[in-house]
């Protein structure tokens, strides 16, 4: 027994050791050829054709696919052997693209590449709600009182009307408007056209007394010559019956030039885009406002008025107007800068802008009263009002130095990649303006006022008209959209 088994092994050894020692065969030309695995998909022939059938050697083993040969030389349809998987479908990123913004529905080169951080051209456009600043009153305009006090300023039932406080305007509608483009080559210099225009604001005061006069309505001021208090009465009454209307208007518009340079910008394939633009050009902008006070007076019963150094009786009526306008125009260069965030679909947007130049300012003065009745065929006008009279009527010019800041800022939402809506604030200041509220002088020669009792009197040395600068912001929000392309 034990012979056996030893004779077996020996065999087997000596078996092995043929097999060892014989010389290498020659090398498979190819992988073995897979075939289908036995019973997969008996009975379906369109399932044999299956890209996703398992396929296996005779025996049993999956096969193991040749990878490229590094040593091979390329073929027109790509490098030796078969694509890698998975290979690129039609809905896989490709090696071309930039990545994608998930949840978004919009790429980086629609949201935050060339057109949007670096646009070609731009159109901006914004509704403003604006707030200017309030028309200063340096002295009472238009008064009430007791038929005693006659409206008189310091008398104890004397009240004012019209002029007591600064007025306001409230809010001003208008638009800011601005267009521009970047030079295609490498769109980092650009130009830029700009607007901003308030539709014309006004603050009204409108009285009125009964057809016997009452109440009182009178216009106050300090008679230089006696140096007291008086007024010109537009109601008393028995007297007279008459109406009076305050009317302060303002009116803001303005241009500019910039040419641009982008300093920065994030690259196409950035998550979250940022720009950041100089600019440097010339600004315009003017601000035209106005004071008008204008009265009817119309005689009663028996008495008489003076005008212009006669008497006037029933049924005579007595116009009084007094104006006075401003208007100043900045003319100056301008530095500044803009910065556009896009982060999602959110947009940030700041404008910064500060101009220095020259403020042309011009104050013009008129003063009217008039006399028509109609019984006598008699129509007639002199020079004067109450504040505007002989003394100071005319045109007066003035030059400043001025600087001017304009800050805007926004927050806006991409709708698509070439539409954003926005909201946001303005804020718009100039250093020196004439402003006619401070121009009036409550201290008047009563001999240079046509309805005065004193007129025709002996005047006294006409004071010199000093023009009062100051200074005028207006601020407020906006809403528009901005369109790139």
């Amino acid at each position: 027994m034990r012979k056996k088994v030893l004779g077996t092994i020996a065999g087997l050894l000596a078996g092995a050791g043929g097999a060892f020692a014989q010389p290498p065969g020659p090398a498979p030309m190819s992988a073995p050829q897979p075939v289908a695995e036995s019973g997969a998909f008996d009975g379906n022939p369109q399932a044999q054709m299956s890209p996703y059938r398992r396929l296996v050697t005779p025996d049993g083993i999956p096969p193991v696919l040749p990878g490229p040969n590094p040593n091979a030389m390329p073929t027109p349809g790509g490098m030796e052997g078969p694509p890698t998987y998975p290979p690129p479908g039609p809905y896989g990123q490709q090696m071309y693209e930039t990545p994608k913004l998930k949840g978004m529905g919009l790429d980086n080169m629609g949201l935050f590449g060339g057109v949007r951080a670096a646009p070609r051209v731009w159109f901006d456009g914004q509704y403003l709600l604006m707030f200017p600043k309030n028309q200063p009153i340096t002295v009472p305009l238009i008064t009430t009182s007791a038929p005693a006090d006659a409206g008189v300023l310091g008398r104890g039932s004397t009240s004012v009307l019209y002029g007591a406080a600064d007025l306001p305007y409230g809010a001003a509608s208008g638009f800011r408007m601005s267009a521009g483009f970047f030079r295609p080559q490498d769109q980092r210099l650009g130009f830029e056209l700009g607007s901003i225009y308030l539709s014309p604001v006004s603050n009204n005061f409108y009285g009125q007394s009964g057809g016997n006069g009452v109440p009182v309505i009178a216009r106050p001021f300090l008679n230089i010559n006696g140096n007291a208090q008086n007024s010109v009465l537009a109601a008393f009454p028995t007297f007279a019956s008459g109406n009076i209307l305050g009317r302060s208007t303002s009116e803001f518009w303005g241009m500019e030039a910039s040419g641009l340079l982008n300093v920065f910008r994030t690259s196409p394939e950035s998550l979250r885009a940022w720009s950041f633009n100089l600019l440097g050009g010339f600004r315009y902008l003017e601000l035209a406002e106005g004071i008008n006070i204008s009265s009817a007076s119309t005689i009663l019963g028996t008495f008489t008025a003076p005008y212009s150094g006669t008497t006037v009786a029933n049924p005579g009526t007595i116009t009084v107007m007094d104006d006075f306008s401003t208007r100043n125009q900045f003319y100056g260069g301008q530095v500044g800068f803009q910065s556009q965030y896009y982060g999602g679909r959110w947009f940030l947007g700041l404008t910064a802008k500060a101009a220095v130049g020259l403020v042309q300012e011009q104050l013009e003065i008129s003063g009217l009263s008039g006399l028509n009745n109609p019984q006598l065929g008699v129509v007639s006008q002199a020079v004067g009002g109450v504040f505007a009279n002989p003394s100071n009527v005319g045109k007066y010019t003035n030059d400043s130095f001025g600087y001017l800041g304009d800050l805007n800022g926004t927050i806006g939402f991409n709708v698509t990649s070439w539409l954003t809506l926005t909201g946001g604030y303005n804020f718009i200041y100039l250093n020196s303006v004439l402003r006619p509220g401070d121009q009036i002088n409550g201290r008047v020669d009563g001999t240079q006022i046509p309805t005065s009792i004193n007129s025709g009197g002996a005047p006294v040395p006409r004071e010199n008209l000093q023009l009062r600068t100051t200074s005028y912001y207006v601020h407020g929000v906006n809403f528009g959209f901005i369109v790139r392309y």
